[in-house]
């Protein structure tokens, strides 16, 4: 048996190949071939009619097990099979190649000898089993050359699109695994270290969510094209690229909603990945000017270097993770390396990710309410709502530990709900048994700001449960409102409408603008407790800044955190409205603060 390449005929295959399809010549030259035919000779002999038709790189497989271990150590752009091997060797091999993940891209033309039915059955075996083409044999060489240069571009334009991200254009997390595969093949082999850097985008779903989707997919793509132009201009970048070599240097993909990778294939030491690390974060720090937006954008990136940090794709992937999470907790906007220590904590927070999920369902949450005080007279003014958390195996867990973790899975919306009706349900429970309830305040989180259904759900709860929008203040904290000025503005008014009474908690720990604080509607300010805690000339005169300020726009201050009579005395003396803390109460339970209303002597007439 043999591939019989035809040459002659009307078309003149060999006369002028050069001539009739310069271009053609140029996409072969760039093309990996692998051949595996019954014959070698013949094999050659087509090899050598290939590079007349440009094809410089093709490599002739003598058996079908040289041919595997040829297709996974260098894999080629097409494959040319015979599919009359001896044994069924050729389609077994078609079977493989397309059950190979590294080779789903590569076109395979299986050739057929002309036996008639035989031949038929063999070709819809070999388009079933997954050939690109199946030629007859004898085969005219330049009809081949052309159905191969076909099947490449449309190959080559399936991998692209495969392995791109439609958004940003970046290569995508599928083409990251690839080339990060070859990086550690080649670490192991050639003795050589790189690393991975994980950049995640801080409170990228907070501007997603305050500005609307497509903003948030401008600012991927602003986000992407100034990450790709510093990775083209790092000098250590371009040194790990070439010291990479070729296709497989450094690599910039976006892997998932607000996160990308880098991918260091080659570095001297490990302290060159934090200094790309630096740079990337001082590349983001100039402003970002998106729909008339102007946003500062920051990143926090974990680096995990191969091999010290892990041999396979997951393990470095998933520690280089958890160092970008721990870089997250501690502060954001910084990057941290990879340590054992990383792993234990990241696999800690997902139990509690996992437990916070079913908290809900089980019950486990519960309010206290820390009772509020008027600094003049000491009588009962309201109290603030406070959520706890309590785990059937670790006891109490701090609203610190769970509250950033609620608002990162999407579970703060609901949780807010939660605490919402609970809150209105207690209020309807003391009303019922005769009580004169004072404002009930009530936190409200970011995330809650930007759902549509917010205004609502209160209008609803209020009606209820038969209160009115006297009965509650929602607090919302100074840094949460000034994400976008504006908006807050319309949301402010909208709550407003509902009659609750609206408070800006942790006041002075943020940046709010004295023009939009004259714009928003509001009854009430608290003076954030660090300022409370060690009283110094600094903090005093803040706090006294801040008491002067909330007058001035006729909003009654509150301040938090009081704790010792010498702290009560200063607020007297700056006529504060309002304090809450430790040196009154701590926070209590329903039925507690139920008791200390009845003592104050508070029951409805």
């Amino acid at each position: 048996m043999t591939a019989e390449i035809r040459m002659g005929g009307d078309d003149q295959a060999l006369a002028a190949p050069v001539d009739q399809a310069a271009g053609e010549t140029a996409a072969a030259a760039s093309a990996s071939v692998m051949l595996l035919l019954d014959d070698v000779a013949n094999a050659g002999l087509l090899s050598a009619c290939l590079g007349e038709f440009g094809y410089r790189n093709v490599a002739v497989a003598e058996t079908p097990g040289q041919a595997r271990q040829l297709l996974l150590s260098d894999v080629p752009d097409l494959l040319l099979l015979d599919g009359n091997l001896a044994g069924d060797a050729g389609m077994q091999l078609l079977a493989w190649t397309r059950a190979e993940r590294l080779l789903k891209h590569t076109a395979v033309i299986v050739l057929a000898d002309d036996n008639g039915a035989d031949d038929m059955d063999l070709k819809l075996r070999a388009l079933e089993l997954g050939a690109s083409d199946v030629l007859v044999k004898p085969v005219n060489a330049r009809e081949l050359a052309l159905r191969m240069r076909n099947l490449l571009a449309r190959a080559g334009a399936r991998a692209r699109n495969a392995e791109q991200d439609a958004l940003t254009g970046l290569s995508n997390r599928q083409r990251f695994n690839v080339v990060l595969d070859w990086a550690l093949t080649y670490a192991r082999r050639m003795n050589v270290v790189g690393a991975v850097l994980q950049i995640g985008i801080d409170r990228f779903a907070q501007i997603n969510e305050a500005l609307g989707p497509s903003v948030g997919d401008r600012l991927l793509q602003a986000l992407a094209h100034r990450l790709a132009e510093y990775v083209r201009e790092s000098d250590i970048v371009t040194d790990a690229s070439r010291a990479g070599g070729g296709e497989h240097g450094v690599s910039l993909s976006r892997v998932g909603g607000d996160e990308f990778s880098v991918l260091l294939p080659v570095i001297q030491r490990a302290e060159q990945a934090a200094t790309v690390a630096t740079r990337i974060q001082y590349a983001l720090a100039t402003p970002f000017n998106v729909a008339g937006h102007e946003l500062i954008v920051t990143c926090s990136i974990g680096i995990a270097v191969f091999p010290a940090d892990g041999l396979t794709r997951d393990l470095i992937i998933a520690n280089a993770g958890a160092a970008m999470a721990y870089a997250k907790q501690q502060g954001r906007d910084r990057h941290a390396f990879y340590g054992k220590e990383m792993n234990n904590r990241s696999l800690a927070r997902l139990a509690l990710e996992r437990d916070l999920r079913m908290a809900l369902e089980r019950n486990e949450f519960s309010l206290v309410y820390q009772p509020k005080v008027d600094v003049d007279s000491g009588r009962l003014s309201g109290a603030e709502t406070l959520l706890r958390w309590r785990h059937p195996e670790r006891g109490m867990v701090s609203p610190a530990d769970f509250i950033p973790i609620a608002e990162e899975i999407d579970l703060i919306i609901p949780l807010g709900d939660w605490v919402l009706r609970t809150a209105c349900r207690q209020i309807q429970t003391w009303i019922a048994a005769g009580l004169d309830v004072p404002r009930i305040s009530i936190n409200v989180s970011a995330r809650q700001m930007h759902d549509a259904g917010f205004e609502e759900n209160i209008r609803r709860l209020l009606a209820e449960y038969h209160l009115k929008g006297e009965n509650i203040v929602l607090e919302l904290t100074e840094s949460a409102l000034m994400q976008d000025a504006d908006k807050a503005v319309s949301f402010l008014k909208s709550l407003r409408d509902t009659g609750a009474g609206i408070s800006i908690d942790d006041f002075g720990t943020g940046y709010s603008s004295l023009a939009y604080l004259r714009r928003f509607p509001l009854d009430e300010l608290k003076i954030d407790r660090s300022f409370l805690i060690e009283p110094n000339e600094d903090s005093e005169a803040i706090a006294s800044a801040i008491i002067a300020l909330g007058h001035s726009l006729r909003l009654r201050v509150v301040a938090e955190g009081v704790e010792h009579e010498r702290q009560l005395a200063f607020l007297r003396s700056r006529h504060c409205d309002e304090y809450q803390g430790y040196y009154f109460s701590k926070p209590i339970a329903p039925d507690d603060y139920a008791a200390m209303l009845r003592s104050a002597g508070m029951i409805a007439r």
